[in-house]
């Protein structure tokens, strides 16, 4: 359970949408926080259920809805997005922009847009990933340092690997709406210094 302090706010500028935001305070224990502990900051125009929580580097925008039980730390900014069971992790950087996320972990350095990332049971995504206009649904893991790019030559879409990709499952991808299936090995590694690894891709 939290409040929000109405004498405690700060001016946020996400791309070209700016907005100001309300710290939080956390109004009696639960889910590790402590009451009275401060949180992070969040938009009037935005939506937290009470039993969520996002630590004090993270700010909320207007029209994001986060809700079962979201737990947000590390320095993390959000507009326009829904976020259902999202976990992210203390020591990450994350922006996410017009996306919807379920029951999805974050760590590292991660930049979401358009993006529609979820199941019915946790996917992990951590490293130095930038995921655009793309939709992952299955269990997977993504340990790497990723890019995904849009469709390019032969409507194509390239994944640029500069260390390596372990994935639990195959990977289901949907690139403006152009739907690929990455068969990968349970796991594949790369050295540190390869740049690129062409994978075989089947159009699902």
């Amino acid at each position: 359970m939290y409040k929000i302090l109405d004498d405690d706010y700060l001016i946020v500028k996400l791309q070209n949408y700016e907005d100001k935001l309300y710290r939080i305070e956390a109004t009696e224990d639960y889910n590790g926080v402590k009451k009275g502990e401060k949180g992070g900051y969040i938009s009037l125009n935005a939506r937290m259920e009470q039993n969520c929580w996002i630590g004090s580097g993270v700010k909320v925008l207007a029209n994001t809805h986060i809700k079962n039980q979201s737990y947000l730390e590390g320095e993390v900014k959000t507009y326009n997005s829904i976020l259902k069971g999202v976990k992210i992790s203390s020591n990450s950087s994350v922006d996410i922009l017009d996306s919807a996320l379920k029951y999805v972990t974050l760590s590292g350095d991660l930049y979401i847009q358009n993006s529609v990332i979820g199941a019915e049971q946790n996917i992990a995504i951590s490293g130095n990933a930038r995921i655009i206009a793309s939709r992952i649904m299955l269990e997977d893991i993504l340990d790497a340092s990723v890019e995904f790019f849009n469709p390019t030559k032969n409507n194509m879409p390239i994944l640029m690997d500069k260390r390596y990709l372990t994935l639990q499952r195959p990977l289901a991808l949907v690139i403006l709406d152009k739907v690929y299936q990455f068969q990968i090995p349970a796991q594949v590694t790369q050295k540190k210094n390869e740049e690129l690894k062409k994978f075989d891709i089947q159009k699902a």
